[in-house]
């Protein structure tokens, strides 16, 4: 989960290595870090948009049936 630190504090994401997560900065956590960062209100979930799709625009011309009617 991505979240945005409100304030800076140690945690550990495996239980075995321990991190600084700076207050201001954006960090991808396992959820079970990020929740406790959240529920103790020393970080915020970032929610994050999905960009708005660019759609191209073609003319389409008509195509030609072979074999006409004539």
């Amino acid at each position: 989960m991505k979240v945005q630190m409100l304030v800076s504090k140690k945690g550990s994401p495996d239980g075995i290595r321990v991190f600084w997560y700076e207050s201001g900065k954006e960090y991808n956590l396992p959820d079970h870090l990020a929740t406790i960062f959240i529920t103790e209100g020393w970080a915020e979930k970032v929610i994050e948009h999905e960009p708005t799709p660019q759609y191209e625009t073609k003319i389409i011309k008509p195509s030609r049936k072979k074999g006409g009617g004539k």
